[in-house]
């Protein structure tokens, strides 16, 4: 966090200066491809290497993570000016989960309209350690947006999720105890849940999959596939 200076005679407010440009451009263009810091940094290394850019000098691991820190906070605060602004009414929120790992990511996307069109942004995708109950998604999508923009439930308007079951409970649309639920009850506007209709006929299929012979399809299926991996 070294490069986030405080501004004289606030509380909140950053100032960042990038010294080396063109090095802080190539580590996001790299990174925000897939390559890992340690691959980004040897890359830049052989840049430098190739075509003896002096300004390449000096970058490793800890300096690219440095810089996407930077990357990431300026586009924060982007989103952040966006659902501030007077111009902007209302804004949508999209969820979606997967386990990398055997850690579970919540992915988190707004959907909003700043200048006449719409716009779908990635807000962030985020690590979640508790337990994954609805109680403690929806706490944490909640402390995202209070830091974002304070006043965001006078201006959330839906939420889209593909309503799928955990162990048995609907955690994401349940109708008392649901994530959405959950953020409805902290919305102040009228709120829309939207369900995702390819994730809903995948669940569907699985459904009817699973009650085909009693599983023995689910199962034949899922044998023959593992087999010829072997």
């Amino acid at each position: 966090m070294a490069f986030f200076k405080k501004v004289p005679d606030t509380t909140t407010s950053y100032c960042i200066t990038v010294k080396n440009m063109k090095q802080f451009e190539l580590a996001l263009d790299h990174t925000s491809i897939g390559l890992s810091f340690h691959q980004t940094s040897a890359i830049i290394d052989q840049h430098k290497e190739a075509f003896g850019n002096a300004k390449l000098v000096g970058l490793n691991d800890h300096i690219v993570s440095q810089y996407v820190h930077i990357g990431v906070a300026i586009n924060l605060q982007h989103i952040s000016d966006i659902l501030s602004s007077p111009r902007v009414w209302l804004f949508a929120l999209a969820t979606n989960s997967s386990t990398h790992r055997s850690v579970l990511y919540l992915d988190i996307r707004i959907r909003v309209c700043p200048n006449g069109s719409l716009e779908n942004l990635h807000l962030i995708a985020m690590p979640f350690y508790d337990c994954h109950t609805a109680e403690n998604i929806a706490a944490m999508i909640c402390r995202i947006l209070d830091a974002l923009y304070a006043r965001w439930q006078f201006k959330i308007i839906a939420f889209s999720t593909d309503g799928e079951s955990t162990d048995g409970k609907n955690m994401m649309i349940g109708r008392h105890i649901g994530v959405v639920t959950r953020i409805d009850h902290d919305s102040k506007t009228k709120f829309m849940c939207i369900w995702c209709a390819p994730h809903q006929i995948d669940i569907v299929l699985k459904d009817v999959s699973h009650s085909l012979d009693d599983r023995l399809f689910d199962k034949t299926a899922h044998d023959f596939s593992v087999h010829p991996r072997c």
